[in-house]
């Protein structure tokens, strides 16, 4: 006994060889935690898709009919009434899966310059097909403002990086058919900025637009399975009662001799009988 009442000393070696069970159980727990935290981080990275740009280029008012589908940057400027540049951009929505229900769908674009700072509005393509090879001001299609509207403050410090612009609601009218994907619309708004975005044709910094789309949790659900195999029999099951038993017949002995005790009815034929055994009526045949 140590100089505390009612407990009793643990030998040194049985100390240690505890410390070390426990020091070897830490670690797969540890370990569970971690993977644990990676299935976790791989549930949320799976549900999150990444669509690219098929179609960029920009119109401009002052050159009506100029082509821009190879520019290496794309020109959002309303400074000059005269001199207004749209930069517009198409997406490949093959990967979203039908009547996807969209948790939230980011705008991200690349930042090359800006001249003057100022605010952009994102509005939504309806007027009909583009491409950027072909598209100019003359033949741009119309656009109206997303509901609710979009807009994004550019400041000098974005020069060189990227923006995002949350469109969660253009992408999810997209999906459901209330409008066709025919694209968006970059414009300046006020106040009215000069930047330059950069385009999938750049080959120096190579940062084309990108929709970011994450999708809700759960998904549809599918249809009836077909039936399983039919499981094998069952067991037997337990015997039943056993019924009752019945009633003792009469016995003709050899001869047509009917046996001791019994008596013929009155004018009854040869072969039907009734008789009285053991005191009860029976009807016999002989």
């Amino acid at each position: 006994m140590d100089g505390h009442r009612g407990t009793s000393q643990v030998p040194r070696g049985i100390m240690l060889e505890r410390r070390e069970i426990m020091r070897r159980m830490r670690r797969p727990i540890a370990c569970i935690g971690m993977l644990a935290a990676m299935l976790c981080l791989w549930t949320i990275v799976a549900h999150a898709i990444t669509l690219h740009v098929t179609d960029d280029t920009f119109t401009q008012k002052e050159l009506l009919n100029t082509q821009s589908g190879s520019a290496a940057s794309l020109s959002v400027n309303n400074r000059n009434l005269n001199r207004e540049h749209i930069t517009y951009a198409l997406f490949d929505l093959s990967l979203l899966p039908p009547n996807a229900a969209i948790d939230k769908a980011v705008l991200r674009f690349f930042v090359n310059t800006v001249a003057q700072v100022g605010t952009i509005k994102i509005d939504v393509v309806t007027g009909g097909f583009w491409a950027e090879q072909s598209l100019t001001w003359n033949n741009a299609p119309v656009s109206v403002a997303a509901v609710p509207a979009i807009t994004a403050g550019i400041v000098a410090a974005d020069a060189g990086s990227y923006v995002t612009v949350d469109i969660t609601q253009v992408v999810q009218d997209w999906v459901n058919g209330i409008h066709p994907n025919l694209g968006l619309a970059i414009r300046g708004d006020s106040p009215a900025p000069n930047i330059a975005l950069d385009s999938k044709e750049n080959t120096s910094t190579s940062h084309p637009m990108e929709l970011e789309v994450v999708l809700e949790s759960g998904g549809l659900a599918g249809p009836t399975g077909p039936p399983g195999p039919t499981g094998p029999q069952g067991p037997q099951g337990p015997l039943g009662l056993q019924g009752v038993p019945g009633g003792h017949g009469c016995r003709r002995s050899a001869g047509r001799r009917w046996p001791p005790g019994t008596a013929r009815a009155a004018g009854a034929g040869r072969h039907h009988v009734s008789c009285r055994v053991a005191e009860q009526p029976y009807l016999c045949s002989g």
